[in-house]
């Protein structure tokens, strides 16, 4: 299973994640969070991060060309898209791209443009906001989601209960970021270990029944 902390901004915490067990760490390319990096903040943090992480450049409604660029630039090995962007318009992005869904309700999780087997991020819509909202949903509404697709469950995740996530879907990987933040925009280091290291135990739990 694939541990992400998202909405970094500083090397120590990204380090604290990574050196915690982590294996995905985000960066938001989007105007106007508290989380937004510059194309130049994220490839500083990257290049000072072990090759064996995968490094995550999240985008909202930007043209394909401009994701690419970015992505190169910033050194990202993964784009993960949170608007209206659809299989046919990034299809022939060179990156592996994560589609992220927000859910109002069970139905909108099978309503997903995606392809089977696609990475696939499932997050709480909430109105005005486009991630990062610090709300769980219903773990069920995505039962049949996570097995039509490789999963990341986020929303509202945290040491608390991404255990019990964890073991009601086996998803393909948990994704954290508002929660792990003592203040908006700024990780906390300590919760960030905590949510790595509780997603690790409830990982081995499902193992050792499978």
């Amino acid at each position: 299973m694939r541990v992400k902390v998202c909405g970094n901004t500083a090397i120590e915490t990204a380090m604290a994640a990574v050196e915690a067990g982590a294996d995905m760490v985000g960066f938001i390319m989007a105007p106007g969070t508290p989380r937004t990096v510059t194309v130049e903040q994220a490839r500083e943090i990257v290049r000072r991060l072990p090759a064996t992480v995968d490094t995550v450049g999240v985008f909202v409604d930007r043209p394909v060309a401009e994701v690419a660029q970015v992505a190169a630039e910033a050194g990202f090995t993964v784009v993960q898209l949170h608007g209206r962007e659809t299989w046919a318009e990034f299809a022939e992005l060179p990156y592996p791209t994560i589609k992220a869904l927000r859910l109002e309700d069970a139905s909108t999780a099978a309503s997903i443009d995606w392809p089977p087997m696609g990475l696939v991020l499932a997050d709480t819509h909430a109105a005005g906001m486009l991630g990062g909202t610090g709300q769980t949903f219903p773990w069920q509404w995505v039962a049949d989601l996570a097995m039509r697709h490789r999963l990341v469950v986020s929303g509202g995740l945290s040491s608390e209960n991404v255990g019990a996530a964890v073991v009601a879907i086996q998803p393909w990987g948990v994704d954290a970021s508002s929660r792990l933040e003592s203040s908006p925009g700024v990780k906390d280091a300590d919760l960030v270990r905590a949510f790595v290291a509780a997603a690790r135990r409830a990982e081995e739990e499902v193992m050792a029944v499978a």
